[in-house]
């Protein structure tokens, strides 16, 4: 690396402040799941790896293994569940994430930096991946993000060992979230533009890296399908589970999302992409006007496959959009090789990059109006929840187990262990009288058991878990339970600019007829 003193200031300056931003902006409620799912797997009669696969959740094993990891390293400095534990888990997966960034600037070759220094590429990236909406934050597209670009930055050495290692980074992928590897045709098209190389090259290039890929996804996934089967089936019931999977159409109704998400989400929630479709449509118009056809068609392609994933993923989210980034960076590096940026002097560049931070700083960032008041009404919130005596015996409870019908808030706010291996049960919420699922061990199961519980207590969420049925499981409780409590949640909006305060409800019941 250079020197601490040729380090760029104004480059050093931003990134610290987004750095510092990302770890005080509160995460959305998803991290109340993640924590909550580490909290079940401390109770687990296993050990190990064995432990996470024995409690379900719908992510992939990989991410659930980061997030698992980043909660228990967290919980040895604090284990209450409030804005500083937010905080430090930030902490903890950052410094994760910053190490594997280390990494990729360390591994990428010289003649490709296009004369950009690992110290300034490190901060760069840094930049780039970290100011998007709080959605996005530590989710499985940052990651996997993050390990795409490993896995090109191996993949653009032209050592074989360089290219084996990268196709394991690649396949890891596929644990974060099962879609995900299909982002491997922005990898071969990216490099390809990078190497400026021509097909019939690039096809024998990449066909160590083919066979790797191939291999330890096959060798893997057998060794999982030998010790932990049951993973196997919850990737297999997975899909049933995305339900709302193109539920406009194939065609127009997954078109219309997309154009409205890759306008909306994309550039006002994740707005590095802006910077990749700006640069992108310059290089786009040069090489056209140039007659460069190839390398047209080369960057059409970098930007398809992620756009494929978010159709795939269902439920266009706006974490979805952020593997845009990934297009991104590429697009951003391709550029710099036709036009070299240079920070002094160039008073465009300024403009850019003052509207990008502006924009970040006053909307996205944890000093934004609605960030700071996400926090004012969290805290407020879980304060007078505390005040509340049956909540406050509630969370006391431990020990035994509980049966939690709702969407992983229970488990997350009391030290029980769940009675079913789903803590939030999507295999019952999620599926529809009518719907296959139903046919299936897996539903038969979870729906026996859960109809045989007689436990004391029990948490619910009306609005969500009888959206799809469950008549005979309401019955039951009516029959069988009575309200003791209610817990308020606060719900935070992901919408920037229609921002409605929502409080949602979990019902804590407790058993009357025995």
């Amino acid at each position: 690396m250079e020197k601490i003193k040729k380090i760029n200031v104004m480059l050093f300056g931003i990134w610290f402040l987004v750095v510092l931003s990302f770890l005080t902006t509160f995460p959305t409620d998803d991290f109340m799941v993640f924590w909550a799912y580490a909290k079940q797997v401390s109770y687990s009669s296993y050990n190990g790896l064995a432990a996470i696969v024995d409690v379900w959740e719908l992510k992939g094993l990989l991410f659930r293994t980061i997030y698992y990891t980043d909660a228990f390293i967290t919980s040895f400095f604090i284990n209450d569940y409030s804005l500083l534990y937010a905080f430090v888990y930030k902490l903890v997966g950052l410094a994760g994430y910053f190490s594997l960034l280390l990494v990729i600037v360390r591994v990428i070759p010289k003649q490709y930096r296009e004369g950009i220094g690992r110290t300034k590429l490190f901060f760069t990236l840094g930049i780039l991946l970290l100011t998007v909406h709080f959605a996005s934050h530590l989710q499985a597209e940052m990651w996997g993000v993050l390990f795409f670009i490993l896995a090109l930055a191996l993949y653009l050495n032209d050592k074989v060992w360089c290219q084996i290692i990268a196709a394991i980074v690649y396949s890891l992928t596929f644990y974060l979230k099962s879609p995900m590897p299909l982002l491997g045709g922005t990898l071969f098209f990216g490099a390809m533009l990078i190497k400026k190389q021509t097909l019939g090259r690039a096809v024998k290039g990449i066909i160590p890296f083919v066979i790797t890929t191939i291999l330890f996804l096959f060798l893997s996934l057998f060794l999982i399908y030998r010790y932990y089967p049951q993973e196997i089936t919850d990737i297999c019931d997975a899909s049933y589970y995305q339900h709302t999977l193109l539920q406009d159409g194939w065609y127009w109704g997954a078109i219309k999302n997309l154009i409205h998400g890759f306008i909306y989400d994309s550039f006002l929630y994740n707005i590095p992409c802006a910077l990749g479709v700006i640069a992108a449509l310059y290089l786009f118009a040069k090489w056209c006007k140039g007659n460069d056809y190839k390398q047209c068609a080369l960057l059409v392609l970098t930007w398809v496959f992620p756009l494929v994933y978010i159709i795939l993923s269902n439920c266009y989210f706006v974490y979805h959009y952020y593997l845009l980034v990934y297009p991104t960076i590429i697009t951003l590096l391709l550029f710099h090789r036709e036009n070299p940026m240079a920070i002094s002097g160039n008073r465009p560049l300024h403009v850019i990059l003052g509207t990008y931070m502006a924009y970040y700083m006053f909307v996205l960032s944890a000093v934004a109006p609605t960030n700071l008041d996400i926090k004012h009404e969290y805290t407020k919130i879980w304060e007078e929840n505390k005040q509340k005596k049956g909540i406050s015996l509630g969370c006391r409870m431990g020990g035994g187990e509980m049966l939690f019908l709702d969407s992983g808030l229970g488990a997350f706010i009391f030290n029980n262990k769940s009675y079913l291996r789903y803590f939030y049960v999507l295999p019952l919420q999620r599926i529809s009288p009518d719907n296959p699922f139903t046919k299936t061990d897996t539903y038969k199961k979870v729906k026996q058991k859960a109809m045989a519980y007689n436990g004391e207590y029990l948490t619910l969420e009306t609005d969500w878990f009888f959206k799809n049925g469950n008549d005979d499981i309401k019955e039951k409780i009516e029959k069988e339970y009575k309200l003791y409590a209610i817990i308020d949640i606060p719900e935070q909006p992901w919408d920037l600019f229609h921002i409605d305060k929502q409080v949602g409800h979990l019902y804590l019941y407790k058993r009357t007829k025995y």
